[in-house]
């Protein structure tokens, strides 16, 4: 019973972290130092700004 109780409050934690996670459409700068512009929409859209 402990075990089932432990796994089950480990899969909430685990699902919530992902439900706060950061949106992934914006502005991101790079390694190489471009901005790269995530869109969304039907799908994700990615263009490089130099």
């Amino acid at each position: 019973m402990f075990r089932k109780m432990s796994l089950a409050l480990a899969a909430t934690l685990i699902m919530a972290g992902a439900a706060w996670a950061d949106p992934i459409e914006g502005s991101w700068k790079t390694q190489s130092g471009e901005t790269a512009t995530i869109g969304g929409g039907g799908s994700f859209s990615i263009t490089l700004k130099t």
